[in-house]
């Protein structure tokens, strides 16, 4: 049986104005994973990692963290 993800993204959009920062994002992460969110400048990674701990509010799409 496999377990829930601790967390759980689905279809995350994150807009600023007209910038397209996150575009459909979809992340499941396993209760003792080791995950790593890399990619260029600007590319959207810390808009997700705030929006996952609800700094943001995403425009579009889900986030659940524990359930």
């Amino acid at each position: 049986m496999e377990k829930e993800p601790v967390v759980q993204v689905k279809g995350l959009v994150k807009r600023y104005g007209t910038r397209t920062a996150v575009d459909g994002l979809d992340l499941d992460v396993a209760a003792g994973a080791v995950t790593a969110v890399l990619g260029p400048n600007g590319a959207g990674k810390t808009t997700t990692i705030e929006t996952c701990e609800g700094y943001r509010r995403p425009d579009a799409g889900t986030v659940r963290v524990l359930g």
